[in-house]
Formats: structure tokens, sequence, C-alpha cells
């Protein structure tokens, strides 16, 4: 059986990341993504995860403190995505949002009000 192989295309921040990794690990880049690939695989597989209740907390119709420990991980890497390509609108929707502790931590920013 051959070994097949392909191309793909990457942020910098992640081949950074995984070099860096890789250096710890005493392997090559390459492996290094790979067994992340493997991680993430397995972890979207484990029966504590499911990717449509993160969907749901990063849309807002589920708090983070409904989600398992994993899927809060996955969570936080998701906003962290988002806000990475966000629009100046919806950062600053986030950032007025209130610190109220009864408030929850469902996030669903809104329009600026006409008043």
């Amino acid at each position: 059986m051959t070994d097949a192989r392909g191309t793909i295309s990457l942020k910098l921040e992640i081949l950074a990341a995984a070099t860096q990794a890789a250096r710890v690990n005493h392997c090559s880049v390459e492996a290094q993504i790979e067994r992340w690939a493997r991680l993430g695989r397995a972890l979207e597989m484990h029966s504590a995860f499911s990717s449509s209740e993160v969907e749901a907390a990063v849309g807002g119709s589920k708090t983070v403190e409904e989600l398992s420990s994993l899927e809060r991980v996955a969570f936080f890497e998701r906003i962290s995505e988002i806000f990475q390509n966000a629009s100046a609108h919806l950062v600053a929707a986030y950032a007025s949002l209130s610190h109220d502790p009864n408030m929850g931590t469902t996030l669903s920013p809104r329009e600026p009000s006409a008043d």
C-alpha cells in the first residue's frame, strides 16, 4: 500500500504553532499536524462532544454552561475564529455586552438602537 499525500494550504499562525509543537514533541511539522488532525477527529467522535451543540452556543440558542468541557474548548476556539474575521460592528456589539452575572453567557449582539 502506498502512502498517498496531498497539498493543503494552512494559515501561517497554524503552521507556526505546529512548528513550535513539533520541536517540543521531537517530530516533523507534518507529523504534528497529522497528530492534531487525529486528535480533532477523535474529539468530534467522542460521546461527550457535539458540534451541533457548539454551533447552538455560538448562535446564542444555548449557553456556554450547557456545554460539556470538551464542547466549551471548541466553542471558544470557534468564537476566536469568528472574531479574527469580524466586522467592526460585531466587535463593538460584543464589547458592549453587560457583565451582569444575571445575564448568563449567551452571546447575542444587537444592532445599535435608534434612541
